[in-house]
Parts: structure tokens; sequence; C-alpha cells
């Protein structure tokens, strides 16, 4: 198990996680995040920046569950307004790099509380995301002999 521990996070995931990250803009609306959302059947969407592609955050299906009445005004504004104004945790998304250790990966999740860690190069560009599913279904193929 600490020969798994110490694996490179990337290198167990990119043969087993098989799905293109979605990303809009910054400058994308609220409502083109949720449609995606849900179009897309997805746990969390990148939030980009519309020049350099960098990460700026995440919309995810906590941050859609947290729509209220008072929110209709914002479904034309920018994705970035929205989580702005909810104070979203996703405004700070969980990132790990190419020599992240699956072990670091997970003390991660826990420290953050986190459901998705974006792997990111060094300008901050996502590559992946990965989710606590992930994970878990990473742990369950591990031969424990």
């Amino acid at each position: 198990m600490k020969k798994f521990a110490n694996m490179n996070a990337e290198g167990l995931f990119t043969a087993m996680v098989k799905r293109d990250i979605l990303t809009l803009s910054e400058n994308q609306s609220l409502l083109e995040a949720c449609a995606m959302l849900v179009e897309k059947s997805v746990s969390a969407i990148g939030i980009t920046d519309v020049t350099t592609g960098r990460l700026l955050a995440a919309f995810d299906a906590e941050d859609m569950r947290a729509l209220s009445i008072d929110d209709f005004d914002l479904f034309s504004k920018s994705v970035m307004e929205y989580l702005r104004k909810k104070n979203s945790k996703n405004l700070k998304p969980l990132t790990f790099f190419d020599t992240t250790s699956f072990e670091a990966l997970i003390h991660l999740f826990d420290a953050t509380r986190s459901h998705a860690a974006w792997l990111v190069n060094e300008n901050y560009v996502p590559g992946m995301v990965i989710t606590l599913t992930d994970v878990m279904r990473a742990i369950t193929q591990v031969e424990f002999a």
C-alpha cells in the first residue's frame, strides 16, 4: 500500500480517467454554467481566464444547489459574479501538480474537504479533474497482496 501511496497522482489517474475536462471562460453566464453541468452530467466545471486559460474558479453542483429565487437576476451575469456573491469555496479550487503523490492528493482532499481537484501546469492551466469517486475507484482497484 505504501508503494501505491507514493505513486504519482497524475500517472495513476491518466489511464483511469477517460473524460475531457469542461471549462467556461470567466465572462460566461451563470445560465451557461448551470446548463453545462446538467447537459454534460458532470460534477464540476473549471472557470478559466479568457486570455491565459488559467484556472480561476470552479462551478459544481453545490454551487447550483445554493441558488435561490433571489438569484434569478444573476442568470444573465457572469458565473464569476455569482460565485463571488455566494462566497463559494470554489473561488479557490483545489489544485495539484504532476509531481504530487497519490498520498499527498488524499491529504489535500481531506484538509480542504473538496470533492474535486484540478491537475494544473505551472501556469495553472487545467489538464484533468479528479473527483473523490475517482480516488475511491483507484483504491478499490489496488491488490493488497
